[in-house]
């Protein structure tokens, strides 16, 4: 059995070589790494073997990443490189459907490759964080979750220890973040320079390093064909009406359309 396990992961190990710059993802693998920083290991089937992580490795569904201190990843969602999820520095997490599930740590996401009607989730224990091609940074640490809302609006929801939704889902407008704590989200404070200055470095990285399929050794796309094939597979969330709470920063609720429910995005 140790055999065949073995035999598997070493199969993950060399595919990962036979991508390119941006490590095309398809209907195998969800990610791809791109770039990594100091102590990164992946366990790659999810069954405790963790192995040393390296730029160009693929993942599936399943497999988890871990950073140790001073340490970081970044993971490409699709082949141009324009949905990324940067792991921050003592962080674990496992990559699922079109969502990752964050044990603990720091996470920015900036996605910007996305189909109409779909979005990426960061589930954390006590809160599922949405955005439908935008960007956000999530936290959990000390059984607090910390969503920020960098580029458009972040969508929010509190769960409970269950993994239930507590109540409805809370809109974080552009420039703010919010606590959750026990499923309870609280009205947003706003970010500070340093937070956004973290962020427009992240996303400067990013895009200088994106499209580049001609190095990938593929045609480069138009914005019609790029649109038309999305890259990505991510899966096309099923949405249902529901009561949406948009928290202004005085604390008030405003009730107006917030832009979808990605309520199914964390049923998992």
């Amino acid at each position: 059995m140790k055999t065949a396990i073995s035999l598997v992961v070493i199969f993950c190990l060399l595919s990962a070589f036979t991508g390119a710059s941006y490590a095309a993802v398809d209907s195998i693998y969800e990610a791809a790494v791109i770039e990594i920083a100091g102590d990164v290991k992946a366990d790659l089937l999810g069954d405790g073997n963790w192995v040393m992580c390296f730029k160009d490795l693929k993942l599936m569904k399943g497999a988890k990443l871990k950073t140790g201190s001073a340490s970081s990843v970044e993971i490409a969602f699709d082949k141009q490189g324009l949905n990324v999820l940067k792991i921050k520095e003592n962080t674990t997490l496992t990559i699922d459907d079109s969502l990752v599930k964050l044990a603990q740590g720091s996470v920015l996401a900036l996605f910007k490759n996305i189909k109409p009607g779909s979005s990426f989730v960061v589930k954390t224990p006590n809160a599922a964080c949405g955005i439908r091609g935008s960007g956000m940074g999530v936290d959990f640490i000390n059984n607090m979750t910390v969503v920020a809302a960098f580029d458009d609006k972040v969508f929010v929801q509190g769960l409970d220890a269950a993994g239930n939704p507590v109540d409805a889902e809370v809109v974080i407008p552009e420039g703010w973040k919010s606590q959750v704590a026990a499923g309870n989200v609280t009205p947003p404070a706003e970010l500070s320079a340093n937070e956004l200055a973290v962020w427009d470095a992240f996303v400067e990285a990013v895009q200088s390093g994106a499209g580049s399929s001609e190095a990938a050794g593929e045609d480069e796309l138009t914005e019609g064909e790029k649109t038309e094939t999305d890259t990505k597979d991510l899966e096309d969330q099923k949405t249902k009406p529901e009561e949406k709470k948009v928290i202004s920063p005085s604390g008030s609720e405003d009730n107006s359309d917030s832009g979808g429910s990605f309520s199914n995005g964390y049923d998992v």
